[in-house]
């Protein structure tokens, strides 16, 4: 078995739906709470409203994204790991 391809790429949506998925279930591991928007509310946060004022990159482990970051010039908005 070889070393694992670690990666982090800007976002695209190509990896939308891993991305919701892993943002979710890193929220309900870390706080015991399920997510309270649908997940194609959340989709449409990610691909349409979060990069209008954030810069958001993916870290990928052989393609899979384990975590993600949304950021600009004054503030970090999200940092997610699984």
């Amino acid at each position: 078995m070889g070393k694992p391809r670690i990666s982090i790429i800007p976002y695209s949506s190509t990896y939308a739906t891993q991305t919701v998925e892993m943002w979710r279930n890193s929220k309900e591991n870390a706080i015991g709470q399920k997510e309270g928007h649908s997940f194609d509310d959340h989709l449409y946060f990610l691909n349409d409203l979060l990069p209008k004022e954030y810069k958001v990159e993916l870290a990928l482990i052989d393609y899979h994204v384990v975590g993600m970051i949304a950021y600009n010039e004054h503030e970090l908005a999200s940092f997610i790991f699984i």
